[in-house]
């Protein structure tokens, strides 16, 4: 494989390090946020059986982290959060929304509503990616209109995916997140953060000249 890869991974003590330089790792919102996070996904892994922790929900962390650092934009909380349980809804079947809202609060679940996949095959279509482009067009028309912290996640999200997905043994997922990052989220990434496109950019220029 081409040695331009650079496969993120970041476990819990580096991040609780660069949230302790905030002087934020004993914020209880965030305290509960990585409790959680860690019941939800900690079984979880990636199709190469890397940790899903590891390797995409603490990764996505601190790129938000460094985001908002870059464009001199505050880290709260409440963003912290919502990088950390920005699947927990999707993935943890035993986390509802009103017990998410109960116990993270109305904001943070405004960040991580918008960023929750429906299932595809409810979408029509003849195949299974058929069904996929069709979820994207109704999920980036809510993404749209999500706050501008849901938006930012999605992109780190789709960012740290292409800079995993060459690790992945399925045939043809590869292809498929270069097309579907493509059709969808860099025209996204155009209209909400060029901090964001440009990395996808490099990253989906790479995964084209692949060995």
């Amino acid at each position: 494989m081409n040695n331009t890869f650079k496969t993120p991974n970041t476990t819990e003590s580096e991040l609780l390090a660069e949230l302790s330089g905030l002087k934020l790792d004993s914020d209880a919102l965030i305290e509960k946020a990585l409790r959680q996070a860690f019941r939800s996904h900690c079984e979880q892994k990636r199709d190469d059986s890397s940790s899903y922790l590891e390797q995409h929900v603490y990764p996505v962390t601190l790129s938000i982290i460094q985001y908002c650092q870059s464009m001199k934009k505050q880290v709260t909380p409440q963003l912290v959060a919502g990088a950390l349980l920005h699947d927990v809804l999707e993935d943890d079947d035993d986390v509802t929304e009103e017990g998410f809202i109960q116990e993270f609060g109305e904001e943070v679940f405004s960040i991580v509503e918008p960023l929750t996949k429906p299932d595809y095959r409810e979408y029509p279509g003849h195949s299974k990616e058929d069904k996929k482009y069709a979820l994207n067009r109704d999920y980036f028309g809510k993404l749209e209109r999500a706050p501008e912290a849901a938006q930012v996640i999605k992109l780190a999200d789709r960012l740290n995916n292409i800079s995993c997905i060459h690790l992945s043994p399925k045939a043809g997922k590869m292809d498929f997140y270069i097309a579907e990052t493509e059709m969808f989220y860099l025209p996204f990434a155009g209209r909400v953060s060029r901090y964001y496109c440009v990395r996808i950019k490099e990253q989906i220029e790479k995964l084209k000249k692949r060995d």
